[in-house]
């Protein structure tokens, strides 16, 4: 099945003869979408991600999904945080072995503070990973935002490598 101006949505029966399907999304975008996130409910706190531009392709299969976001970005507006742009590509797999994630980019920038992350979650349930978090400058100003009572008053830079999983992480931190 076909569609016009580029998009296509394939349906591939399985090579099993089964009624299973594939699905594939060759090209997904959002230009200029508004998410209103409220995970608890009207009453709860609400999370808005504006001017969210995404680019993205998935397939599901029978055996998982395989999704590739190749470009994701938005400006964050959440309680208690600095307004924040968020850049993002990544990908994730659950259809050959365990759920993983790439983070090929992922870059959170505020007027004052910039951090990135980049690595692999090899195993989405144990977090077994092996990931670097770079922390260009997380300002003094941002975290008395986010955690008012905490005692930081100077800047941070650095850099964070953690390999493992949930329950054995190692972590080497370098901090200024």
């Amino acid at each position: 099945m076909s569609f016009t101006h580029g998009r296509t949505v394939l349906l591939e029966a399985a090579s099993s003869g089964s009624s299973a399907f594939t699905i594939y999304l060759d090209k997904l975008g959002v230009r200029n979408g508004v998410i209103d996130l409220a995970p608890q409910g009207a009453s709860g706190p609400h999370y808005r991600f504006e001017a969210a531009d995404v680019d993205a392709e998935i397939a599901i299969k029978p055996a998982g999904l395989e999704a590739e976001l190749t470009n994701l970005r938005t400006r964050i507006a959440a309680p208690g945080m600095p307004l924040a742009d968020l850049y993002a590509a990544l990908s994730y797999g659950s259809a050959e072995g365990p759920a993983k994630v790439r983070i090929n980019a992922l870059r959170l920038t505020t007027q004052a503070s910039a951090v990135s992350i980049t690595g692999i979650i090899r195993n989405v349930q144990t977090l077994g990973s092996d990931v670097a978090i770079t922390i260009d400058k997380l300002a003094a100003s941002d975290l008395s935002t986010i955690v008012p009572n905490y005692p930081l008053r100077k800047d941070i830079k650095g850099r964070i490598s953690l390999k493992g999983t949930a329950n054995a992480d190692m972590g080497k931190a370098g901090l200024k």
